[in-house]
């Protein structure tokens, strides 16, 4: 028996099931009942997961004890609570381990990193954002972790699940018997939020659905990119079941422009699907958009362990990519 088994006789999703047996928050009080009536009716037993971490050996590849985060072409990043959310338990976690984690935000040159990083008195450097071949020359021979996935010629990442994203999305409008659904993107950050938009539309489509692609194409901003798009497209997205933006960020820019075409005031309200989980762009949306958690923290703790391991074997070239699964809050 598995968690699909008591979604079903709940009628709820599998990821709603997986919050209540995990104690998580963000589940309406009848969910909570009716999914804990189902397990105690069908006798079900969650499975215990043990956290899965690196084996503490003795820390051959460890000279200085230092460990660069190296933030590059930030941009929005450094704002957004994501962000945060995953700095926050790398900080922790390295610092927990006898590391002093040194971060770098923003430096676009080698001469604009700390002095330390600059004298590579480091055993690792953590990267976030595409890092320039001038910065890999520079760190050739040092254990290195990628927290994005569209740097060329990388071969270590801990990410979050893009695709596993669009999948949840479509899953999602699927069960609420959506028919027509529309994804809303942009171009810029277009790496990160193509392969959501992408894969929810390919799994719609694959689950009988009619969708529609509307792709901002103007390059000032994120924000006049999604509302030019919603602006010339609302016709049609006026007609759609649900609407699916691949961050939480294009969320909170589109919402002025849905709002000020009267798709919250129609008969029926479509759903509105958005991902990342962060507080500080949702806050105050009316409604409050279904959300895709894409685990931030659990993102930060396993680059502690990815990063940590690899100081530690520094002989072992192994490529390996974590991927933290993404969590529907409804």
């Amino acid at each position: 028996m598995n968690l699909q088994v008591v979604a079903e006789k709940a009628g709820v999703s599998v990821a709603t099931v997986s919050r209540v047996v995990n104690n998580r928050t963000g589940v309406s009080e009848d969910k909570v009942t009716r999914i804990r009536a189902a397990i105690k009716e069908l006798g079900f037993v969650p499975k215990t997961r043990i956290p899965r971490s690196v084996p503490s050996v003795a820390p051959d590849g460890v000279k200085y004890g230092n460990v660069l985060i190296l933030v590059v072409g930030t941009g929005h990043l450094s704002a957004t609570e994501l962000f945060v959310r995953q700095l926050e338990p790398i900080c922790f976690g390295l610092s927990e381990k006898g590391f002093s984690p040194v971060v770098s935000m923003g430096a676009t040159s080698l001469n604009q990193m700390p002095p330390v990083a600059q004298k590579r008195l480091i055993d690792g450097v953590v990267l976030f954002g595409e890092v320039e071949q001038e910065f890999l020359d520079f760190f050739e021979g040092i254990p290195l972790l990628w927290m994005t996935s569209h740097q060329e010629g990388s071969n270590a990442f801990v990410l979050p699940g893009n695709r596993e994203i669009g999948q949840l999305g479509a899953e999602y409008c699927r069960n609420e018997n959506c028919r027509f659904v529309v994804a809303v993107s942009s171009v810029l950050g277009a790496k990160v939020y193509e392969s959501r938009h992408r894969t929810f539309i390919e799994a719609a489509e694959s689950f009988g659905l009619e969708c529609s692609l509307l792709l901002g194409s103007e390059a000032d901003s994120i924000e006049h990119s999604v509302s030019a798009v919603i602006e010339k497209e609302i016709d049609l997205i006026k007609k759609a079941d649900a609407i699916f933006f691949p961050s939480d960020r294009i969320t909170a820019f589109a919402y002025p422009a849905l709002c000020r075409a009267g798709i919250f005031k129609k008969s029926k309200v479509p759903v509105v699907i958005s991902c990342g989980g962060e507080k500080n762009y949702l806050s105050g949306l009316d409604p409050r958009p279904v959300s895709i958690d894409m685990g931030a923290e659990l993102i930060g703790q396993q680059a502690v362990e990815q990063i940590v391991w690899r100081m530690r074997h520094p002989t072992q070239k192994r490529q390996f990519s974590v991927v933290i699964h993404p969590e529907l809050t409804e």
